[in-house]
């Protein structure tokens, strides 16, 4: 029998013959009664080059981006959608993600667009690939993998009007971005004599890179120089430390001199960070 929703009713005639050839018929009509079904879901993640292709994101993406992912809900009961008439597929069905147990909403990380189609990112979710310390939310869905790989684990969850649920584990890989390195601020002031000569340690500059898992973009990629040297001071290209150059320091000439230092990730195009310092001359 067809479903409800294509022919709600239908009739056929019933023919009676006996042995002389004598016949009597009557129509007959069906009506069939509406039962309300489970919804429809389906998860499509992009394509890729390497099966299985699984919904993915990007670390450190903000509010409202997209999970590179499609959803596709249905409601076969949409036409009359619990007597509210609305023929729209789909409408009066409710879309949610949980955690992978299914008993804890997972909306602090993801939440599902309006139209049902997409999975977005939080308000206030930080999806920080590093950070993976009891209490993150990267701890809280997901596990490390291997290659670097991020999989957190959530339940999508589809209800219709009537109470009845689809449920569909979901995947999702947070990928790692190379991200630019910084310089901090000194402990204490930097102090140099006047007059010292070339190659006299300045002071040790802390640099730091968040892609500490990332052999190829961590700390080993830096590279540190001066902006607009004036031969005064360099810095070592590997740990971005001072030390005094050709040029000799006058404090009669100078109480103190400035340094812009530049470090650079030669991991990826446009990663740097500078920072100015100043070395006080005695």
């Amino acid at each position: 029998l067809g479903g409800w929703q294509n022919d709600p009713a239908f009739t056929f005639k019933v023919v009676a013959a006996d042995g002389l050839n004598q016949t009597c018929s009557t129509d007959v009509k069906v009506v069939l009664e509406n039962v309300l079904e489970w919804p429809y879901m389906d998860v499509t993640p992009p394509a890729c080059d390497d099966e299985p292709c699984l919904c993915n994101i990007n670390e450190n993406s903000a509010t409202n981006s997209l999970v590179a992912c499609n959803i596709s809900v249905a409601d076969e009961d949409a036409v009359d959608n619990g007597g509210t008439g609305n023929p729209t597929p789909g409408s009066g069905l409710t879309v949610e993600i949980f955690d992978a147990s299914g008993t804890t909403e997972a909306s602090d990380m993801f939440t599902i667009s309006a139209d049902k189609k997409s999975i977005a990112v939080a308000a206030g979710a930080d999806i920080n690939f590093e950070d993976i310390t009891p209490g993150s939310i990267m701890a809280t869905y997901c596990t490390p993998g291997a290659n670097l790989v991020r999989k957190c684990s959530f339940e999508l969850r589809v209800t219709d009007l009537a109470g009845h649920v689809t449920k569909e584990p979901l995947t999702i890989v947070v990928n790692d971005i190379n991200e630019k390195p910084s310089l901090q601020d000194p402990a204490a002031p930097y102090t140099v004599n006047e007059n010292s000569g070339y190659g006299v340690l300045v002071g040790k500059v802390d640099v730091s890179d968040p892609d500490t898992l990332n052999a190829a973009w961590g700390d080993s990629s830096l590279r540190c120089s001066v902006v607009n040297p004036t031969g005064q001071l360099y810095v070592s290209p590997r740990d971005c430390d001072i030390y005094t150059d050709n040029t000799p320091l006058d404090y009669e000439f100078q109480k103190s001199v400035e340094v812009e230092i530049k470090v650079t990730d030669d991991g990826g195009a446009g990663l740097f960070a500078t920072k100015k310092y100043t070395i006080n001359i005695d």
